[in-house]
C-alpha cells in the first residue's frame, strides 16, 4: 500500500498539474487576456460561469441530485449569466434542465407535479431578470436594449449574418486559434464520453455541457459574430478550461488517469508554450485573405491611447488623440452615424446601399431634419410619417412615466402597431 507521504505527494502533484494547466491555457490565448481587461461583460461572465460550474459539481458529487433550494441557487446563477449577456444562458441551459429533472417517480402524476414545482422554483430564481425586463419595458419602452435592436434590426438578409459569422470564426481562428480549438476539443471529448457511457447519470454532465457550448457557438454564427476578434469565444473558452480541469479531477479520482499521463500532458503544454508566437504556416491563409469584412484587435487599437501607463506618461489628453469614432464623438468632434443607443435610428433599417457592412457598426442615414431635432429638442423631421413615429417614440422615452396614454403607446410599439409609419417613410425615399 501507499504511505501517507506518498499520497500527499500525489495529491500535491495533481493539484499543481491542474493549476499549471488552467494558467497555461488561459495565458496562451490572446483573446482571453485582451477581454479580461476590456471593460465589457466578459470578465463578469468568466466569474459567474466559474461559480456555476463549481456549485453544480460540488452539489451533485455530494448528493447525486438537487433539491429545490439548490435548484433555486442554480437558477439565480443562470439568471445572473443571462443578465450579463442573454445568449450566454444557452451554455448552461442543458445542465439546468437536467438538474430540474426527476429521475424516478411513482406515477406520471407525481412526475408532472415534481416538474411543475421545479419549474416554479426556477422561475423564482430568474425573477431578478424578469423584474428587470418589466422595469425596462415600463421605463425605456422596450424589452430589448437599443444597441441590440440596432445590430439585429437591420433589414439585411439572414444569409449575410451567416456569412459574417463564419468569416468571424475564420478571422478569430487565424488570430488566436486556441480560443476556438479548446471549445471544439471539449465538445469532441463530451461526444466520446456520450458514445462510451450513453445516458449514464454519472457522466451525462459532460455531453450536456458540450451541447450548451455548441448551442452558443451556433448562436455566434446566427448573430454574424462581431468585429472584435475572439471576443464572443472567450466565455466558452474559459468554460472549457474549467470543465476540462473538473473532468481531469473526476478521472483522477476514478484512477482513469495517473501521474504519468498528467506528466505527458504537462510536457505537451510546455511544448505549446515554447512554440507560441513562432511563425507557423496558416492552413486557411488563402481563405482569410479573401475575407471582405473588418475584424480588429481592439486592444491594439485602444491601448496606445487609453492604456494607463501611456496615459500617465503622456497625460490624459492622449485619449482624445485616439482615432476611434466613438471617442471622437464623445469628445464632441463630430456626429456619430451609427449611434447604436439612439431610440429612433435603432428602429430603422441600416444603410442597405453598402453590402460590405460590418457587424456591430451598421450605419444608418440621418433622416432629413433629425440632426436639428437632436440639437434643439423640437421635432424637425421632414417626412410626415417618420415625424409622427418620432412623436410616439419621444412620448414613450420622455413623457410622464405613469401616463396611461404613454403606457398604451408602449404596448402598441411592442406589438408593431406603429411599424406602418416606418414602411411609409421607406417607401417615400
Amino acid at each position: 500500500g501507499t504511505t501517507k507521504n506518498e499520497t500527499s505527494i500525489r495529491v500535491l502533484a495533481y493539484k499543481s498539474f491542474l493549476q499549471i494547466l488552467v494558467t497555461s491555457l488561459a495565458c496562451l490565448s490572446k483573446s482571453f487576456i485582451s477581454y479580461t481587461t476590456s471593460g465589457l461583460e466578459n470578465t463578469l461572465l468568466f466569474f459567474l460561469s466559474t461559480v456555476f460550474i463549481i456549485y453544480y459539481f460540488t452539489v451533485y458529487e455530494k448528493n447525486q441530485g438537487f433539491n429545490n433550494r439548490q435548484i433555486l441557487k442554480l437558477a439565480l446563477l443562470e439568471g445572473a449569466i443571462i443578465f450579463a449577456r442573454m445568449d450566454a444562458g444557452l451554455i448552461f441551459l442543458p445542465l439546468c434542465i437536467f438538474a430540474g429533472k426527476k429521475h424516478s417517480a411513482n406515477s406520471m402524476g407525481d412526475y408532472i407535479l415534481h416538474c411543475l414545482k421545479r419549474l416554479c422554483v426556477a422561475v423564482f430564481g430568474v425573477l431578478p431578470f424578469i423584474i428587470w425586463e418589466i422595469f425596462s419595458l415600463f421605463y425605456y419602452g422596450s424589452l430589448i436594449p437599443n444597441t441590440a435592436l440596432a445590430k439585429l434590426n437591420t433589414g439585411f438578409p439572414k444569409y449575410q449574418y451567416y456569412e459574417r459569422g463564419i468569416a468571424y470564426y475564420i478571422a478569430s481562428f487565424e488570430w488566436d486559434c486556441l480560443v476556438i480549438l479548446l471549445p471544439v476539443i471539449f465538445i469532441v471529448i463530451a461526444l466520446l464520453i456520450y458514445l462510451k457511457y450513453g445516458l449514464n447519470v454519472q457522466y451525462i454532465h459532460w455531453p450536456l455541457l458540450g451541447i450548451g457550448i455548441l448551442l452558443y457557438m451556433l448562436d455566434i454564427v446566427s448573430i454574424g459574430g462581431d468585429f472584435m476578434k475572439g471576443r464572443h469565444f472567450t466565455v466558452i473558452f474559459w468554460v472549457s478550461i474549467v470543465s476540462i480541469s473538473y473532468l481531469i479531477r473526476s478521472m483522477y479520482k476514478e484512477k482513469i488517469i495517473n501521474n504519468g499521463v498528467m506528466t505527458i500532458m504537462l510536457m505537451a503544454i510546455t511544448y505549446v508554450l515554447l512554440i507560441n508566437g513562432k511563425v507557423i504556416d496558416n492552413p486557411i491563409k488563402d481563405y482569410t485573405e479573401k475575407i471582405e469584412w473588418v475584424y480588429t484587435d481592439e486592444r491594439e487599437v485602444y491601448f496606445p491611447y487609453t492604456g494607463l501607463v501611456n496615459v500617465f506618461s503622456n497625460g490624459k489628453e492622449l485619449i482624445w488623440e485616439c482615432p476611434h469614432r466613438g471617442i471622437q464623438w464623445y469628445n464632441g468632434v463630430d456626429w456619430y452615424e451609427e449611434r447604436l443607443y439612439d431610440p429612433l435610428l435603432s428602429r430603422l433599417p441600416a444603410n442597405s446601399d453598402n453590402d460590405k457592412w460590418v457587424v456591430g457598426h451598421m450605419e444608418r442615414d440621418f433622416p432629413d431634419g433629425y440632426q436639428e431635432t437632436l440639437e434643439t429638442g423640437v421635432n424637425c423631421i421632414e417626412n410626415s410619417s417618420l415625424h409622427e413615429y418620432y412623436d410616439y417614440i419621444y412620448e414613450i422615452i420622455g413623457g410622464d412615466l405613469f401616463s396611461m396614454q404613454r403606457l398604451r403607446k408602449i404596448v402598441k410599439l411592442s406589438f408593431g402597431e406603429y411599424d406602418y409609419l416606418i414602411n411609409e417613410y421607406l417607401q417615400s425615399k
